[in-house]
């Protein structure tokens, strides 16, 4: 992010960003079309990879895609933030960037935030569209009729596939399609003795998947990032997770007050769904993005978080 000291590489960022995962959505169709992954299948053919990505899982019917990434939950997540950040910049900042290309990108995020069968996306991917549905009257465009008109049409040809999706969604404790609210009080039940060990500072970094799943095999398919913050940094880590979250809000408040559920979308995410190395930096990565993206978009005297910088220090 220290490059991004000028309004020209501000640009160029978010171009390559959004180059980078419309290159992504489209071949996570061609992924679930073709049922096939095919830079997966070299990379595994040429390195020793396979604990490190998601191969070949199924979900409601259908391969869930993890495209260019390790696993489906990055993706998901990488979807639901670039929808919010693209969505903000071009409605609200003057960037030049291709109309059409930023256009596909929001119709086909949250396509693909589906495709990866992860059901913590599904909720995050609504909070970044609500603000769009909040913003415009979507009944004087005739795109959402028609969008309409096809989700119509769909269902009468995969209303089995909607309805597995939305029920499994609501009611998770009745569906073999991953995790419910059972599970995991479960798993909390068979790892809350480690908590016990330190419930105000935890364990230590990596103790429970190091540790704790030694004799607690059930524990590896926890999905939340809550299992590895209370039993590794105990009660004082959960805050500290809170605090961020709180004071990213905070700073993007500054800039941008309709953009204040920007890091929430990300505390949904990781709340509901398994703590992957991959997501842990997204959201400090995407704040700054996001607050750079500000800070460039004014012409002349520029007044962030109280403080008053001159245009001559660019």
């Amino acid at each position: 992010m220290v490059f991004i000291d000028s309004r020209k590489y501000m640009i160029y960022c978010l171009q390559l960003l959004s180059g980078c995962m419309l290159f992504a959505c489209v071949y996570s169709i061609i992924e679930v079309l073709f049922n096939k992954n095919i830079i997966q299948d070299v990379l595994l053919s040429l390195f020793d990879v396979h604990g490190y990505i998601a191969q070949g899982a199924e979900r409601y019917g259908f391969k869930r895609s993890n495209s260019i990434f390790s696993y489906y939950q990055p993706f998901a997540l990488y979807c639901c933030m670039c929808f919010y950040l693209y969505f903000f910049c071009s409605r609200y900042y003057n960037y030049p960037l291709n109309k059409n290309k930023v256009t596909k990108l929001l119709y086909f995020l949250p396509l693909c935030t589906i495709l990866t069968g992860t059901r913590a996306g599904y909720v995050a991917i609504l909070i970044g569209i609500l603000p769009y549905l909040l913003s415009v009257n979507i009944f004087r465009y005739k795109v959402f009729y028609r969008i309409v008109g096809v989700f119509l049409v769909s269902c009468l040809f995969f209303w089995k596939f909607y309805f597995t999706l939305i029920y499994s969604t609501l009611f998770a404790n009745k569906m073999d399609v991953g995790s419910s609210s059972g599970m995991r009080l479960e798993q909390w039940g068979s790892i809350l003795w480690a908590f016990e060990q330190n419930e105000l500072w935890g364990n230590g970094s990596s103790y429970l998947w190091n540790v704790a799943t030694q004799n607690n095999y059930e524990i590896l398919g926890a999905e939340s990032i809550w299992f590895s913050l209370l039993i590794d940094y105990g009660i004082m880590g959960g805050l500290m997770f809170i605090f961020l979250v709180l004071v990213c809000c905070f700073l993007i408040y500054k800039c941008q007050k309709t953009a204040v559920l920007f890091p929430v979308i990300y505390f949904v995410f990781l709340s509901l769904s398994a703590p992957i190395d991959e997501n842990i930096n997204i959201l400090m990565t995407f704040v700054v993005i996001f607050l750079r993206m500000d800070y460039w978009s004014r012409d002349s005297e520029l007044k962030w978080c109280n403080i008053v910088i001159s245009s001559t220090h660019r």
